[in-house]
Parts: C-alpha cells; sequence; structure tokens
C-alpha cells in the first residue's frame, strides 16, 4: 500500500481529535507538522506539540517539517537538534524503514548549505543515544544543496497559480530524478479553470504509482498531500484515497520450465516462399481482416519496387481467420509469407513476442518493422492516430528513411512514429502491477525504469538484435488476460513499455522518425 503523508495546517488543530474517528483520515499514515526554528534555537511548532504526543500510538504518526527562515550560530543549530531529538524518539514519531525521520523545508537559516546539516546529524544521533536508541535520523528534503545528506527528496509541484493540468502533466511526464523521490500533490486552490475531483484523484494515482516504482513496490511508499482541508475537499468518494497495490506484487508469471514449443502456447501456421535475411521483416496483427488489406495495400507485394528492399512477411490473426488470412495474402501475391493462427490473447504483443519475433530472429532478419491493424475505439481521435501510425512506418518513403537510419547508425536500436516515444510514467499507475514484476524479474530496480521511454501504440522499426532479449522473458499464453476490451492495465500494456526499456538497457538508442504529430493523442494528462 501507499504511505499518505498530509500536512496540517493550524485551523485542523481544532478538528485534530475528531479525525481519528473519519474514514478517510484513518488512511493517513502519517500527519506533517510544520516547525520554525528561532534564532536562540527553540522551536516554534504551528502545531502544538504536547497535544500530538498525547494522541494514541494506535493512529497515525506524526512527522516534523523543520524549516530555519532566519539565519542561526552553531550553537543555536545544536540546539535545535536537541529539541528535536525528543520528539523523533517518540512513540508518535514517524519513521522510514524503522529509522527517525524528520522533513526538512525552508532552511536557508544553516550555517553552512552542507556542514551545518551534518552538525544537525550528529548533534541528533548523539542525543539519541542518551534516550537508548542507536538509530540513524533520516532526513528527507528538497534541496539540491543537500542532495549528499538526503535519504531521499521531496519533488515539489509547481507554483499554486499555474494551470492544474500542468501539474497533472508533471505528474505523467516527470521529470524523473534519479534518486529516491516523494511525490507531493497539490489540491487546486480554488475552482479554477480546468480543475476537476477526477483529475485530482488521478494525480493521487499518478504520485502513488511513482513513489512505488521509486521503492521498488515497497509497501512503505510515501506520498506527501499538500493539505488535508483541501484533500478533503476535492478527493471524491468522502475523501478516499487510491489503493494501488492491493493486489500481490509477486510474479504473476513464470521461467520457463518446458520447451519453447509448448511456453509459447498453440498456434496454426501456414507458410510459403523463402525467407531471405537480408530482407526487411514485416511483422503484422491483422486482427481485422479488411484492415489488414488495407494496410498490406500500401506496399508493393514482396518489396523491391520504388527502391526499397525486398520485405517478407509475418502475419499473426485469429485463429479463426487463418484460412481467410491466407486467401487474402495470395490474392495481394505476396511472395513469401509466414501466418499464424493465434488465441485472441494479449493484443498485438503477445503473437509479436511468442511467433512472430521468434521466427524473424530464426531467419536471420537484420531489420523489422512492428504494426498492427489497430482500432483504438476508446479514442475519439483513433483514425487518425492510426493513420499517422501507419504512414510513418509504411510510407515508401518511410521504409526507405528507416533503412538508411539503421545503416547509418549501428548503435540505433528502435525507431518510434513521431510524437510516440514518450516517458513510461506516463498512465503508470493502471500498470505498476505488472511493471514491478518485471523489474523483479529483471532484477532492476523502479528508478531505473522511470529513467526509460516507451513508443505508444507499439508500431515501430527496429533491429532484430536489439529486439532479440525480449525472447527470453519467459512469458507464457497462459500469462496475458483474456480479451475483455481492456483499454489499460494488461500484461500487454505492460510490455508495451518493456520492449522500448530492455532495448535501452542492452545500449541501443531509441530514436524518433520524421512526421507531424497533429494526430497523436494527449497521452496521460490529455
Amino acid at each position: 500500500m501507499v504511505h499518505w503523508w498530509c500536512r496540517l495546517e493550524a485551523d485542523d488543530i481544532d478538528a485534530l481529535d475528531a479525525l481519528a474517528g473519519q474514514g478517510a483520515a484513518n488512511q493517513i499514515d502519517a500527519w506533517v507538522v510544520v516547525v520554525k526554528a528561532q534564532t536562540d534555537g527553540t522551536l516554534r511548532p504551528e502545531l502544538p506539540l504536547d497535544q500530538l504526543l498525547g494522541t494514541p500510538t494506535s493512529g497515525p504518526r506524526f512527522c516534523l517539517e523543520l524549516h530555519l527562515p532566519e539565519s542561526l550560530t552553531p550553537r543555536s543549530e545544536e540546539r535545535v537538534a536537541e529539541a528535536l531529538s525528543a520528539w523523533l524518539v517518540a512513540p508518535q514519531a514517524a519513521c522510514w524503514n524503522g529509522q527517525p525521520l524528520l522533513l526538512l523545508g525552508d532552511c536557508e537559516g544553516f550555517t553552512h548549505p552542507h556542514f551545518g546539516l551534518q552538525r544537525l546529524l550528529l548533534v541528533l544521533r548523539r542525543e539519541f543515544r542518551k534516550y537508548g536508541c542507536w538509530l540513524r535520523p533520516v532526513l528527507i528534503g528538497d534541496s539540491q544543496a543537500w542532495s549528499d545528506a538526503l535519504v531521499a527528496v521531496v519533488q515539489q509541484p509547481a507554483a499554486p497559480q499555474s494551470r492544474y493540468r500542468q501539474h497533472l502533466r508533471q505528474a505523467h511526464y516527470g521529470p524523473w530524478p534519479d534518486r529516491i523521490t516523494i511525490p507531493c500533490v497539490s489540491p487546486p486552490p480554488d475552482l479554477e479553470k480546468g480543475a476537476s475531483k477526477d483529475q485530482y484523484a488521478e494525480w493521487l494515482a499518478q504520485a502513488g504509482a511513482v513513489s512505488c516504482l521509486y521503492q521498488d513496490g515497497s509497501q512503505q511508499a510515501p506520498v506527501l498531500l499538500q493539505s488535508w482541508s483541501g484533500h478533503q475537499q476535492w478527493c471524491s468518494s468522502a475523501g478516499e484515497l487510491p489503493h494501488l497495490l492491493e493486489q500481490p506484487l509477486d510474479q504473476p508469471f513464470e521461467k520457463p520450465t518446458d520447451s519453447a514449443a509448448g511456453a509459447t502456447g498453440a498456434a496454426e501456421s501456414l507458410h510459403w516462399g523463402t525467407m531471405q535475411r537480408q530482407h526487411l521483416a514485416l511483422m503484422v496483427h491483422g486482427f481485422y481482416l479488411e484492415r489488414l488489406e488495407d494496410l498490406l495495400k500500401r506496399l508493393p507485394a514482396g518489396g523491391y519496387a520504388n527502391g526499397l528492399p525486398g520485405i517478407d512477411l509475418y502475419v499473426s490473426t485469429p485463429r479463426s481467420q487463418l484460412r481467410p488470412a491466407a486467401e487474402l495474402l495470395r490474392r495481394l501475391k505476396w511472395p513469401r509469407v509466414q501466418l499464424y493462427g493465434v488465441e485472441n490473447r494479449g493484443r498485438d504483443i503477445a503473437p509479436f513476442l511468442l511467433q512472430l519475433l521468434p521466427a524473424v530472429l530464426e531467419h536471420g532478419h537484420q531489420l523489422l518493422v512492428k504494426v498492427h491493424t489497430k482500432a483504438s475505439p476508446h479514442l475519439g481521435d483513433g483514425e487518425p492516430w492510426r493513420e499517422h501510425l501507419l504512414d510513418a512506418l509504411l510510407r515508401p518513403e518511410a521504409l526507405l528513411e528507416i533503412v538508411a537510419r539503421f545503416q547509418q547508425d549501428s548503435q540505433l536500436g528502435l525507431l518510434a512514429p513521431a510524437g510516440t516515444l514518450l516517458p513510461c510514467s506516463v498512465a503508470l499507475y493502471p500498470n505498476q502491477a505488472h511493471l514491478l514484476a518485471l523489474l523483479k524479474q529483471s532484477e532492476r530496480s523502479g528508478r531505473w525504469l522511470l529513467q526509460q521511454r516507451f513508443i505508444a501504440g507499439s508500431m515501430m522499426a527496429a533491429r532484430v538484435e536489439a529486439m532479440a532479449p525480449l525472447t527470453l522473458m519467459g512469458l507464457k499464453l497462459k500469462d496475458f488476460e483474456e480479451e475483455l476490451g481492456q483499454t489499460d492495465g494488461t500484461l500487454a500494456h505492460a510490455c508495451e513499455r518493456w520492449i522500448g526499456a530492455t532495448a535501452s538497457a542492452e545500449g541501443w538508442s531509441l530514436e524518433v522518425l520524421s512526421g507531424d504529430t497533429r494526430s497523436v493523442p494527449g497521452f496521460g494528462f490529455g
């Protein structure tokens, strides 16, 4: 479960006793209370600490956020640490993985950005020993000047006066530092144009998913809510917080122990012609036969015309359509074809990983183009989007550009249609459970994945060598969910993100083809 931390403001103290009985408040794991240090080293909390210390230890814990608005002396810094220590070892104090926790806010008053913080740590540890505590205090803040001393950083959102959609865009697109980061979520300050409860809920869900990736699926992945009163106002269902990780995070699929044929799932196949390794491999998942015909009519059968290289065709289609698909391909006079009738499961991704890619590798091709008969009925602009993807990859001029760019750059692994190369964090929250399982299998970190990109729409050109590691994932057909019209959150959607990450992990670069991006949907916050 995500750990929700929430700032308490001065006006919230009157309702503190009542909060314990509120269902929404019971979902808060830690209340954050601001304390300001005075120049003499004493602390002035915005809420009475004595009252907080009297709260039941079975309820939410409390975390102090230290602010140093005025310049301190070395001695006053020591007094601040001495005053903090009693609170940090109290039973009601919040912890980070069992260690005493302190947030750092506006701390410009340190005598030195680095040494002042080191002094604070040393004095805190000295004072802890007086209480029989031998733990190291955990410091979390939002200043890069303290990066060496901080266990994690808080990612503060943009200024409140900015448009709310900009906050939501950051929640999807980042950027994400290459260190543990705690997302911070702000409710809209008022009924500003474009803000809604649904947008606030989406920001919460995205923040929780990002934090879980930073923590590699830990059950203590925190998100900081800027305002309790604002959260109550803007969160739907009486302030209910999204539960993002109720499903087990254990690996949902196993490494294969049987033969490769048994692991792929049964598929009927038909083939004719002799595949040539120097040819371009065109891989198509043809769920819609009428769209398959339209797609293939964009190209001369077999390639060669208009200066194109030879093209060998690899097609998957639902098993019930195997014979009609074969008749279609023969009527279109494609000379070299490998056709697979597959179960309608895993969209275009399962046939790509289990049938088409292994076949392309077996025949030794160097380059591939992967497309499918996309419909996207859930998108209002699905048809222009589909046409953009197919034009970017199948126009004769596009195919010549693809071949030329791979020849010019030996490190190029993937080419994406314009506007489709996105951060892996976009629409992360429906896909995080599958992605965490894939990360566990690969022994890579969530922080690494947040730095990666994926190709939205899963149509691309690729160097076959860059795709080869995908066949070692150990996936089986039964690992993919049954087809129920899902628009996101399936293993196929997670694998869509994993394709680019796998290529990047092997040192291959991901780049974009030329083209107009106006028909690309606004993914994530759009």
